[in-house]
Parts: C-alpha cells; structure tokens; sequence
C-alpha cells in the first residue's frame, strides 16, 4: 500500500507514479505484507477483539464514566 491523501492531487499522482513504476520485487514484497496482515485479522478475530473489549467496559470504568459526563453535560444556551 502507498499512503496518499486523496484530497491532494499531486500526492496522488506521484503514488500512481510510484506505483506504476515500482520493481517487481517490492510489488511482491508489499502484496504480502498486506495479506499478512488481512489473513491475521479477519471478521472473526475482529469480533474476539471486539466482545473481549465489550466486557472489559464495566459500568463504573473511566470509559463509562466518561460517557457518562459527556450524555449528561448541561447545555450553554
């Protein structure tokens, strides 16, 4: 993957350059580092992840109560 911002055109038009003209070898190289990285984090470790993180929220953790203060702050007008 190139890392580009898409709001800059000359940003994206240097990263299709890059592309289009990197070595075969580093093409290679990239692809497998991004599977590396799809196959180890597919939709069911995803949802491990995502209930492990659930319950470690408890109802008086500093995350709650921080959600807590921000659903009950008063209105300025």
């Amino acid at each position: 993957a190139l890392i580009v911002n898409p709001y800059d055109r000359d940003d994206v038009a240097a990263a299709l350059n890059r592309a289009l003209t990197m070595p075969l070898a580093e093409r290679i190289s990239r692809h497998a580092e991004m599977l590396d990285v799809i196959v180890k984090n597919d939709i069911n470790r995803w949802q491990e992840r995502f209930i492990h993180d659930l319950k470690e929220v408890t109802p008086r953790s500093p995350e709650r109560q921080q959600q807590n203060n921000v659903a009950t702050f008063p209105k300025l007008a």
